[in-house]
């Protein structure tokens, strides 16, 4: 186990600010190979509806039919977006095409479907909830086919991240606390825990296998770490209470968030050699990165100080 350098302050980076029309809150979450980014954003109802940026900062609204609110997770390097969505009973998962075709899907035995991750060849991985309360992951394949999982002694499967060669990880529930995993593309899972800890999620895996999550003790705030070639390299920010690692790009730099002893919000990248920069929007009171692309651009959204609205950004280094 290893710990991070120390943090530097962003510089000579660019931010790129945009606001859905007449939204209080445009919440990007995920950023592709060219730029585009996907998410969702309320309404004047507050009625979450999906959008699609291009990279000439045009934004395409969003919805699946029946919808009555829809959160976009994920988009690939070919522009296909997966989410998942409410039709006012149950939540359903989706996939949309670059061309704004949607085709909505469903686990067999599903209560409730949570699209999270799809990779370069059209894969989606997500969780699904059946009619006891029981919580399980999934693979749907481009063509359709879903297989459901779960790790040996799981109470409860979370998913949070398919890598572009297939390997999901999340985390999934013991009774006693949260475990890593590993689904490889042929099935095979593997667990693992950070020493000591009583959580630890895995929350992305880059295309070389390393993977990046969160671990914490007891009751106390999370940490990051790095799982590369079976050794743990834990991080925070300098001056982080919580870290909360949330994207990590095909050659290991991680995007992600922190809280500082004052409660605020900021956020920070971590390169693959464990240097950490830290940023914030320009006018925000929190910054909150919520994805990274192949050539190190950042999605995200902040709390703007002038009108309390939240505000999407691209962050270009």
């Amino acid at each position: 186990m290893g710990v991070a350098a120390c943090t530097v302050a962003a510089s000579a980076s660019t931010f790129a600010t945009f606001q859905v029309t007449d939204s209080p809150s445009t919440i990007p979450l995920s950023i592709n190979q060219t730029g585009t980014v996907v998410g969702y954003y309320f309404d004047s109802l507050y009625i979450a509806h999906g959008f699609v940026r291009q990279t000439n900062g045009t934004i395409v609204s969003f919805d699946p039919p029946a919808s009555v609110s829809t959160a976009p997770t994920a988009i690939n390097r070919h522009g296909v977006v997966t989410g998942y969505f409410s039709d006012g009973t149950q939540a359903h998962g989706f996939v949309r095409t670059p061309k704004g075709k949607i085709s909505v899907f469903d686990p067999p035995l599903s209560t409730r479907t949570v699209a999270i991750s799809i990779d370069r060849v059209g894969a989606i991985a997500g969780e699904y909830w059946d009619s006891s309360g029981m919580v399980h992951g999934f693979v749907r394949t481009a063509a359709g086919v879903i297989t459901a999982f779960d790790p040996t002694g799981s109470m409860g499967t979370y998913v949070d991240n398919i890598n572009d060669a297939g390997n999901v990880v999340g985390s999934f529930f013991t009774g006693a606390g949260y475990t890593g995993y590993r689904r490889s593309p042929n099935g095979t899972i593997a667990t693992y825990t950070y020493v000591g800890a009583s959580s630890t999620t895995g929350v992305g895996i880059d295309d070389a296998g390393a993977i990046m999550g969160t671990y914490s003790f007891g009751n106390g705030p999370s940490h990051g770490f790095v799982l590369s070639s079976g050794t743990f390299t834990a991080f925070d920010p300098t001056g982080s209470t919580q870290t909360q690692p949330m994207a990590i790009d095909t050659t290991g730099t991680i995007a992600g968030s922190y809280y500082d002893i004052d409660n605020v919000v900021h956020g920070f990248m971590r390169t693959s050699a464990g240097t950490i920069t830290s940023f914030d929007a320009p006018s925000s009171i929190s910054t909150f990165a919520t994805g990274i692309n192949a050539l190190g651009v950042i999605s995200g959204h902040y709390a703007d100080a002038a009108t309390g609205y939240e505000f999407g950004f691209v962050l270009i280094p």
